[in-house]
């Protein structure tokens, strides 16, 4: 969770101390929206993320998104659920803006433009937060936590064409971004923690005032981001039932049940 030390200040309320709960998330984002909230200063502002946001929530109350072997969907389990309710809780309760501000204003936008005293997301937010206009101030805790500890990881692969016609460059390419020296420079600007074991202690000193070790400690927690054969199918799902679910257009169960049941046809077809 990124925040920002002098808003939290100025409403009054005690910084992050590394084992907040949803409570303590909740109550901290009404209060400094109740303090700050006439200057246009939200206490946070997540908005549709899944990656950054849901499917953290969903794994902290003991939901899921997709079965392990990847052929039912778990948005209709009791955990997410719940994590979908205290989502919408946090928009309807005015302690996030709502999802039509975050549609046309970027969450991450928003954070960086010192107008929201938190938000839950990546180490790829390093890269953009070392240029904030409010970098002085921005810092980093563990994720707030529901029943169950849990966030969320993947990886990234690099590829060439079967077919291409220049496959030697290409493997000489690819030999090099897998590399101790290709990581390094990854690491060094801050785009992300890299997979090249021993590499890890140059992104974490890149921007030292972000504390970025803990992108490192809090890997031992993390999920595997929910995939199948055709992610995309139900990605496009989510993107249509998650505003509308958040909103408040759909009741959360019944939202929830729909989105559950077009993935599972979705999924099925995949078989």
């Amino acid at each position: 969770m990124w925040w920002n030390e002098e808003l939290f200040e100025r409403a009054g309320v005690a910084a992050p101390d590394g084992n907040w709960t949803w409570d303590d998330y909740a109550q901290a984002a009404r209060e400094i929206t109740a303090a700050l909230g006439s200057e246009g200063i939200w206490g946070g502002c997540n908005s549709i993320e899944n990656q950054a946001y849901l499917y953290p929530l969903s794994f902290q109350a003991g939901g899921e998104i997709i079965s392990e072997d990847g052929t039912t969907s778990g948005y209709d389990s009791p955990g997410t659920i719940e994590a979908f309710t205290f989502a919408r809780s946090l928009v309807e309760e005015e302690a996030h803006p709502s999802i039509a501000y975050l549609t046309d204003n970027k969450p991450s936008d928003v954070f960086n433009g010192g107008k929201s005293a938190m938000l839950w997301s990546g180490n790829w937010s390093a890269a953009v937060f070392k240029d904030s206009p409010v970098k002085e101030s921005i810092r980093t805790a563990p994720l707030p936590q529901g029943s169950e500890t849990a966030n969320v990881i993947h990886g990234i692969g690099n590829a060439m064409a079967a077919e291409g016609k220049n496959k030697a460059a290409a493997a000489a390419f690819l030999a090099f971004v897998s590399g101790e020296a290709a990581n390094i420079i990854q690491a060094e600007e801050g785009a992300a923690n890299p997979a090249y074991e021993g590499t890890a202690t140059a992104y974490v000193e890149a921007l030292p005032e972000f504390d970025l070790q803990k992108f490192i400690d809090n890997a031992a927690d993390a999920r595997p981001y929910p995939v199948s054969k055709n992610t995309g199918a139900w990605l496009s799902l989510e993107s249509d039932y998650f505003p509308r679910i958040l909103n408040g257009e759909l009741e959360v169960e019944a939202g929830l049940g729909e989105l559950a049941e077009k993935m599972n046809q979705a999924l099925a077809d995949e078989q």
